[in-house]
C-alpha cells in the first residue's frame, strides 16, 4: 500500500451548461401558497363532511 493520501473525487459541475428560462406564458398563474391553502381546505372539508354524514 502506498503512504499517499487518497484523493476524493468530486462530481464534475455543469459549468453553465444548464439554462433556466424565465418566459411568461399566457394562462392562470397560481402561487404555491394558494395551492397549499386549497389543499388544506379540501382536506378539512372532506373530514368535516365525513363527520357530518358518514358513508
Amino acid at each position: 500500500m502506498s503512504s499517499k493520501k487518497k484523493k476524493t473525487v468530486m462530481p464534475m459541475s455543469s459549468a453553465g451548461l444548464i439554462s433556466f428560462y424565465n418566459t411568461d406564458q399566457p394562462g392562470i398563474k397560481v402561487t404555491p401558497t394558494a395551492i397549499l391553502a386549497l389543499t388544506i381546505s379540501f382536506i378539512v372539508i372532506s373530514i368535516v363532511l365525513l363527520i357530518l354524514k358518514p358513508v
